[in-house]
């Protein structure tokens, strides 16, 4: 499929998961193995404003060491379009090779949303629009696919919100929402 077609098949089957999942007590421990398999030097911490400064934020930092290029909060639930755009420029900066998201269904959300955005070379969340699913009545839908290659994605969640599994993500715009995916965008970790 080239980088213009649109996937237009009445039923879609999306078959990518994550890799590794790894829960428990202690578990954000394995972040820094997770970070040697990849391999990933250079990553970037997007959390939100409530977990920011916190002891597992504090935590998963002091555990990245010096792999840690840059931490961001500006993350708004469900996603606004608008309120990815200092996402993007600021990931973007930073050049990381892996994202870790830290927090509930929203901040991975966003993590993915900055990914795709990064590797589409959108540098607004309004430019996601391009690659929504598009729902045609009764059973079609389309989507632009994005170009990858993708940056790594590493989920830590607070909560058990199912965005830490696949590479969909939702995200909001004029109040409407709005669903994206790519397999690439799964989480690995």
């Amino acid at each position: 499929m080239s980088e213009h077609e649109y996937r237009t098949d009445p039923v879609t089957v999306y078959n990518e998961t994550t890799r590794t999942v790894i829960y428990g007590i202690n578990s954000v421990e394995h972040v820094s193995a997770q970070c040697a398999a990849l391999p990933a030097d250079r990553v970037f911490l997007l959390t939100t404003r409530s977990l920011l400064g916190s002891d597992i934020s504090r935590r998963v930092e002091n555990i990245l060491g010096n792999r840690l290029v840059g931490v961001a909060s500006g993350v708004h639930q469900h996603v606004p379009a608008e309120s990815l755009d200092s996402l993007i420029s600021t990931v973007e900066a930073a050049q990381p090779d892996l994202v870790v998201t830290l927090g509930g269904g929203s901040v991975i959300d966003s993590g993915k949303a900055v990914i795709a955005a990064l590797a589409a070379g959108c540098r607004s969340g309004a430019q996601l629009l391009e690659h929504r699913i598009i729902f045609e009545y009764p059973d079609k839908t389309s989507q632009k696919p994005y170009p990858g290659p993708f940056l790594h994605h590493i989920a830590i969640s607070t909560t058990l919100s199912a965005a830490e599994y696949d590479g969909i993500f939702g995200y909001t715009s004029g109040g409407v929402k709005h669903l994206s995916m790519a397999g690439g965008l799964a989480p690995v970790s």
